[in-house]
Parts: C-alpha cells; structure tokens; sequence
C-alpha cells in the first residue's frame, strides 16, 4: 500500500464531522488533491500530515507505524470566549477516529497516538504560515499497515 492509498481516507474522515455552529468541516485533502492552502481562509478546517515513519522489517513480514497530526483551525483570533466551542471538538474528533479504525480496510490500524504524549492537545494557540494567531485543536494519531517490500542480505 502507501501513504497514498491511506492519508486521503483520514482526510474523509475529518469531512464527516458537522461543525457544531452549523455545516461541516473543512479538511483539506493531500494527494487526491494537491490543496493544502498558503493561508488559511476558512475556519474551521483541518490540515493532516505525517510527522514520522518506523518499522518493523524482515524477510518474512514487514509493518510500517506512521505517525500523523490533523491541525485543527476552528476559529480566527486568540479570543478565550471561544473555549466552550473549542471544548466541544474533542469528542468529535475522538468519535472521527474511532468510527473507522481499519479506514475500510485499507490499513491494520488507525487510532489515537497516546504514547509519548496526548492524543488531542488544546486549545492551543496555532500559526499557520503568516497568518494571525489563532485558537485550534491538534490531534495526534497513528497508522499500522503491513507492506510488502523485498529484503536482501
């Protein structure tokens, strides 16, 4: 498989959660289509990237462990009255998660990253490219497949 049959498919999975001020967020895909923004214009969105590939490599059977964060954009300014909406993202995002946690198959896991850290950490201030400062959510998470590659001696 590859990142390219996969990260797109988390991507759907933001798109399924309903801002709850009405509609539903926007998450921007990577490889289906090339639309990451040089600013963010619309809020809320969400950008998703990997942080970092391992594995566990041998002859007889190979796993790749991804590891990703989806930046969360839910509102323009810094302004602390924003924390009731904020607060209520993470259950949303939790439930976004764990509503799909093979993404359909595609891959053997797909699931909170806890080690090391939280899984979603917020409200946190968050600055993207030369944008205003701004109130968001960032969640951690990871992604288990097994892949076929050839090792040689």
């Amino acid at each position: 498989m590859g990142i390219e049959t996969w990260i797109d498919l988390i991507v759907d999975r933001w798109r399924t959660i309903e801002d709850p001020r009405g509609g539903n967020l926007r998450a921007y895909y990577v490889f289906k289509q090339e639309e990451f923004p040089e600013a963010i214009t619309e809020y809320p969105c969400a950008l998703t990237y990997v942080t970092d590939l391992s594995g566990d490599y041998s002859a007889g059977g190979s796993r790749e462990h991804w590891n990703g964060t989806t930046e969360f954009h839910l509102v323009s300014d810094v302004g602390k009255h924003h924390y009731p909406y904020i607060m209520r993202w993470f259950a949303l995002i939790r439930n976004a998660v764990l509503g799909s946690v093979s993404l359909g198959g595609s891959v053997s896991h797909f699931m909170p990253q806890v080690e090391g850290g939280p899984f979603i950490q917020g409200p946190v201030v968050l600055q993207y490219g030369s944008d205003a400062p701004h109130l968001g959510l960032v969640a951690n998470w990871i992604v288990k497949e097994q892949v076929t590659v050839t090792v040689t001696a």
